[in-house]
Parts: C-alpha cells; structure tokens; sequence
C-alpha cells in the first residue's frame, strides 16, 4: 500500500495503553497479561468503504484462548470479536499470499450506525460474513480493562 499509514496504525493505541496492554514489537498484537489482542486500525478508503488484512503470521501468534480482534475505526469506533468466533471466517479457500505481506485474509467492513452495528465481509467470499455490535470510545476503555 502507497503511502504514510502511521496516523491510522496508531490511531486509538493510547486506549489499549491505558487498558494494560502493551504493543509487541511493529505488529498489531497487544498483550497483557494471559490475553492477546490482535487490534488493526481502519479508516475509510476509496468509495467510503473500510477494509482490513489479517495476516497468518500476527493469528498464529495469538491463537491461546482468551484472545480477541479489537479493530479500531477511524473517527472513534471500535469492534472486538473473540478471535474463536471469527476463526471461521480465517479459512484456507479464502486465505491470500501477498508479496509484502505472506499469507492473508481481507475484510470489507459496512457500517450501520443507526443500528449501531457491523458487518464483516470477506473480499474473496462474500457469503463469508461476521456481524457484531459497534463500540463507541467512551464504553471501550471499561471492556478492554475487564479483559
């Protein structure tokens, strides 16, 4: 991908932060204590649609029981999901290789906000789909500690 992503990468981070967990190295995995968080921050793109990769590697790393995805979306929204429930949607006929980025899954993200809900969509299968409640800023912080 083009361009300067620091902003996005970093976005929301001092939540995690302030929750206990600490980032491990230049990945998207948090940690504190026995729980791992595999956290992505997205922001609206082309078209206004969100989207996100989740590499093999950073899943192989956090698969322990306790674990969850917290993906980060830009202005100030938030959805975490328990890794298990989202493993089904983490299968080989929908898995990726990218030069840059070695084996990959994509998501399409659409927001509800109305609803307040989400729908996670696979690029490569779109009948591949994970609906979940939209998290706001200030309710996070209180989930993210009781972890």
């Amino acid at each position: 991908m083009a361009g300067d992503n620091r902003a996005t990468t970093n976005h929301n981070i001092e939540i995690l932060q302030s929750a206990g967990f600490k980032k491990q190295g230049i990945t998207s995995i948090f940690k504190k204590s026995g729980c791992k968080l595999l956290s992505p921050a997205v922001s609206s793109g082309k078209g206004g649609h969100y989207w996100f990769d989740i590499r093999k590697v950073n899943v192989d790393q956090i698969k322990v029981e306790g674990s969850h995805i917290l993906i980060r979306i830009i202005p100030d929204m938030f959805i975490l999901i328990k890794l298990s429930d989202f493993l089904p949607l983490l299968s080989k006929a929908t898995r990726r290789y990218r030069k840059n980025s070695g084996e990959v899954w994509g998501f399409y993200i659409t927001l509800n906000i109305i609803k307040n809900m989400a729908k996670i969509v696979s690029k490569d299968d779109s009948t591949s789909t994970y609906s979940t409640p939209i998290i706001k800023k200030n309710r996070i912080l209180q989930i993210l500690q009781s972890l």
